[in-house]
Formats: structure tokens, sequence, C-alpha cells
């Protein structure tokens, strides 16, 4: 590679500094926070039998009221029973909110799609609005998902398992434009987000229909087979902090608030096998710490490792290198402004040196391909490159982030490397992507790309292009710390299986059985974490125990004016979680996200409760040295 890293010192304005001191530290919700307003609803349908005079409610076949709704009556959509409503004239795809209370009446077990509601919309080429559990079968079975706009590719969605008999909160947030993006909620909880451009400039072609997917160009016979109540339409979108709300507002008893979040788990635990959930001698206890804390002062670094070690942990992952900027002492580009040199401490050595004392492990945490879009790296992204990324089918970015990553490893005694957007994040379409694309799969990128969701073949190709990049950085890593330090482990974080992430080129079931990688961090961030999902990749992974939860450990919502708020999660809940992972999953360890949001209430309990002994981390079996 052809650039002089000892010339490029950069470091990052006093802006950046707050920037990410407000993006990190999060503000707990309190009196003192002001309550966002709901918004008026375009239209609002209750589906009570004394309010349905001239309301745009059509009957339609098996369709009917029913005294079992979430607030007094509700609409019965039992078997193959659909139902139409009018749509609000200012109601269109450039921005809004839909919401309504779904209560499943399907089996348990029941793997089937259900489409709760979907529209056409007046555009050339005939795009739909959709709101189903599942979809684009088979890839999407068990997955919500919230389609805004098919030939716009507007869509977003998260696993998900409905407990029948539950009612359910759903949210479906847009804004069309440069910005654009889509978010999905569920009881006020964003389970998913997308964002991007797009135009959104048309409104609907006809009403919407509830229980059926008739009108969209993917029609399958999709039922509802559930309750729905309280349909409402909105002119602007809510916010996380508005969602939140709106939901909290909606459940005045805060037992009925939090029982249903968290019965999932309740069911999931009485539903595993009856084996000890006690730890062994070793397990792996796995902190991570997207803050920039440590990297500001002994005292800081002090604080974590005493907090880390009084709960119980023995594994800290914090991030050293986030969107192209170190947050250590590096000659090998952007180092942000905060980092001292000598004769200041090194303060990614002293952590080192305390967490070891400690009993504690480090594994550097790096964003691979993340950037922003101020970074001083412009050799390695432009124009075709996707956005918030650096160009992975450029080999001398793939040299250069291995060689940043490796140089770590030689400097500082470390336990292991975390790789995280260790993906494309995208399609890069330059003139020189595009010539190699054509040149290895004798088929336009553009093409391609057009038809990626509709040809199994064209999917096929665009996954291997980004999977060979990505790889190739993930196999110049494992090969270069074996040959430092023999035995150091290699882990991503990832969602296992997921049809989107492997489109980007991350194939970390794949990296697993051919030792790429010593452990799958599973990203499972929302409350009701993806069971399932964790199922179905241990089935294709040759040691299942290289799979480790990272659960969340708060919900975070931003309001009007940019602050944040922080929920807590039950500590109680957190401690069922570990039980669950032990029973079901034994020798995985398990993960948190992240540090800085870590309560008291919640390091206390679950060290009294789960972690109430000392024991070393245990990890799958350690690869041979090269």
């Amino acid at each position: 590679m052809d650039i002089d890293h000892s010339r490029f010192r950069w470091r990052l304005s006093i802006t950046r500094i707050v920037t990410l001191l407000i993006t990190f530290d999060l503000i707990l919700i309190s009196a003192g926070v002001t309550a966002t307003e709901t918004p008026k609803p375009l239209a609002h349908y209750r589906f009570d039998n004394k309010l349905l005079a001239n309301n745009g409610l059509i009957m339609e076949s098996g369709a009917q009221l029913t005294d079992q709704g979430k607030h007094d009556g509700g609409l019965s959509l039992l078997g193959n029973a659909t139902t139409k409503v009018s749509i609000p004239a200012a109601f269109s795809a450039r921005q809004g909110t839909l919401s309504f209370w779904v209560n499943p009446q399907w089996p348990a077990n029941d793997t089937q799609s259900h489409t709760f509601l979907s529209l056409r919309w007046q555009h050339p080429k005939n795009s739909y609005l959709t709101i189903s559990q599942g979809w684009w079968e088979p890839g999407g079975v068990g997955r919500l998902y919230f389609v805004l706009s098919n030939q716009e590719e507007v869509h977003c969605s998260a696993p998900f398992h409905f407990q029948p008999g539950r009612w359910r909160l759903i949210t479906a947030v847009w804004q069309a434009g440069q910005a654009g993006y889509c978010k999905l909620f569920v009881d006020g909880e964003r389970m998913a987000h997308w964002q991007g451009k797009f135009i959104g400039d048309y409104p609907p072609a006809g009403p919407l229909w509830l229980g059926t997917d008739v009108v969209t160009t993917v029609a399958a016979g999709r039922q509802a087979n559930a309750f729905i109540d309280d349909l409402r339409f909105f002119s602007v979108p809510f916010g996380d902090l508005t969602a939140y709300q709106d939901y909290e507002a909606s459940e005045t008893i805060k037992r009925e608030r939090d029982r249903p979040r968290w019965d999932w788990l309740s069911t999931a635990l009485n539903e595993s096998p009856s084996t000890s959930q006690q730890p062994a001698l070793a397990e792996r206890r796995v902190m991570f710490d997207e803050s920039n804390l440590w990297s500001v002062s002994k005292e800081n670094v002090d604080k974590i490792i005493a907090d880390l070690k009084a709960g119980g942990f023995n594994v800290y992952v914090p991030c050293i290198w986030h969107s192209g900027a170190a947050r250590y002492l590096t000659h090998l580009g952007l180092m942000e402004s905060w980092v001292r040199e000598p004769p200041a401490p090194d303060l990614l050595s002293y952590l080192i040196q305390q967490a070891h004392k400690a009993g504690i492990e480090v594994h550097p945490w790096f964003t691979v391909m993340l950037r922003t879009d101020t970074s001083p790296l412009t050799k390695f992204y432009g124009a075709g490159v996707p956005d918030k990324a650096f160009n992975v089918q450029d080999p001398n970015f793939r040299d250069y982030i291995s060689e940043v990553i490796l140089d770590v490893v030689q400097r500082y005694p470390v336990d292991g490397i975390n790789l995280d957007y260790i993906r494309s994040m995208g399609a890069c379409t330059t003139m020189t992507c595009q010539t190699d694309y054509l040149s290895r799969y004798r088929t336009p990128l553009d093409q391609d790309l057009a038809n990626v969701y509709r040809d199994p073949a064209a999917h096929a190709r665009i996954s291997n292009w980004n999977g060979e990049a990505v790889t190739d950085i993930v196999q110049k890593i494992r090969l270069g710390s074996q040959q430092i330090r023999p035995g150091i482990i290699l882990s991503v974080d990832s969602v296992p299986l997921e049809a989107g992430k492997i489109l980007q080129g991350q194939n970390s079931v794949v990296w697993a059985n051919a030792n790429l990688i010593d452990v799958v961090f599973y990203m499972n961030y929302p409350r009701q974490w993806d069971v399932a999902g964790v199922e179905r990749a241990r089935a294709q992974m040759k040691q299942p125990e290289k799979l480790t939860n990272i659960l969340r450990i708060f919900d975070g919502a931003a309001n009007s004016d940019s602050e944040w708020i922080r929920i807590h999660y039950d500590p109680e809940a957190l401690a069922d979680s570990i039980r669950l992972i032990r029973r079901r999953w034994p020798n995985t360890g398990v993960a948190f996200y992240h540090n800085l949001q870590y309560s008291d209430a919640q390091r206390k309990a679950l060290r009294r409760e789960v972690f109430n002994t000392t024991v070393l981390p245990a990890w799958p079996s350690k690869p041979e040295p090269p």
C-alpha cells in the first residue's frame, strides 16, 4: 500500500468530542424529562359498535366486530376473514405513522406467515405497503416485516415471536428524502430500522386491506387470524420517544405494560430442558463497551475495571477503533483528539495491565467497515461506495484495516480481537467495481442489483462477490494474529444466517465452521430476543458452543430535542435470561451491550443471583497456530 502512515496523524475537532460524549452518555429517564405529545391522528378506527357511523369501515368476508378488543370492541379477522378501511386524503408514502393493536389467534407452534394489513400505492410499478409476520419466504419466515414500498426497497424487519392471546402494539414510521428511513416498533420498543434515500411521493391507490396480502404483487394467501384494535393513521412520523410514550400511555397499569414484555422469557424457561442452571468452573461473561470513557483517564479505567470485577465479569470488549478513528496511540492514521501522546500514559496499555491484574481478559473491538461522512481516509470511499462505509472491494483498504488491527495485536498483550461491522454495508457501484463484477460473473452489476430480491442467482452472485472481499479481511487477521499471538481469540458481531447480512458478505457461520473465527456474538438486542434464530444458527455450526448471545440491557429513545433517555431492563429478567442460556445452550457464556448503560441495580442483582461465583472465561477449543 502506497500511504506513508508516518505522515498522517490526523486529529478530530473538539466538536467531535462533544458529539461522541453526547452519543454515548445517555441520560436516565426522570421527572425532569418532558413527555412528548402524541400527534392527532388523521383517522382512528376503534372498531366499536357505538362509533362506526360513516367512519369508512367496509366489512368483507368473515370479518366481524367483537367484544374481545383491546379497548372495549375490536375487529375479528379469524381464519381467512378480511376487511378494508378508507384511507385519509393526507396519508402518503412521503412521511407518516401507522399504529394498531394485534392479538394473534394462531397456534403457538404456527410457522405460517400472517399479514395484518396491506395497500397498493399509486406507483408506476404497483409498489405496495404491508405489515406482516413473515414475508418473502422462506428467508423471511419468523420475522416481523414493515414494507413501506417494495419498489423503492424501503423495508425493515426483525425476528419476532408473537404469543397467542397477547395484545401487542405495532407502530410503523417512515420519512422520505435524502435522509429517509423506516422504523418498526413493538410495544414502544424499536425492533427494526432502515435508513437511506427514497422518494415516497405517491398516495394510496385504494383502501387499506386488513387480514390479507391480496393487493400486493406477491400475494400468497397470507391471513391475519387475529384480533385488531385501535388502527390509527398519522401524517407525521413518530420519534422513538413518542412511540415509547404512546405505548406507556395506552397501558396505564405498570404490570400490564411490563407483563407482555417478559412473558416470552418465562415461557422459554418452562419449555427448555431442565438441566443445571449453574455455571461450570469456567464461563465467559463478556461486557461490551462502546463508550470512549476508558480512553480519557486512568481514573476512568480504574473505575471500569473495579465495576467489572465487582459484577462478576471476566471479559471486557472496549471499542478502540470507531468509524475509522483510533482511541489509542497509533502511527497508522487518525487518532481521536483526546488521545494524548507520551509522556502522557498509554491508556490502552494501562487498561490491559489493570484488567489482567483483576483476572479480566481484554478483547479490543473494531468497527471495521464503518466510517463518518468526514473521515480523512478519503482514499477508501467516495461516490458509489455504500453510505457510512469504507470500500471493502478495494484491496488497499483491506490491507490497511488488517494492518491497523494486527499492529494492535503486535504492540499490546491483548487476549482477543472483536470485529464489528464486518460486512460491506451495501454494494459498491463505482466504475471499478462494476468492471470487476462484470469480469467475474458476466452479468452487469446494476442488473443483478435490480433483481436481487427476485432472482436467487443474482442474490447468490452479489453475496459471493461481497463475501470474498469481507472474508479476505477475516483471513488476513486470523492468519496474522495467530502468527503473532498463538491462541488469541477472534470474534465477530453478527446476526447469523440473516439474508441481508449474507448479501453484504457476512458469513459468520461459514467462518466459524472453517475455523476462521472462534466466537460469533449473536446480536440479540430486542427485549424479546430471537430464540429460534439461535437454534437455527447452532444447527448449522460444527461447534455450536462458538455462538454467544449479546443481550442489550436497556431501551433508548430520542425526544424532539435529540436528547436520549435510558430505560433499564428489569434485573430479574436479565438474571432469567442467563438462566435460560445456561439451561438451553450450556457452555456458550453470555455478553451484554453495553457497559455505560449497566445500572447498579442490574450489577447487584446479577452478582447476587447468577454471577455469585468468580470463574475464568471459557472459550471453544482454541485454534492451532499456523
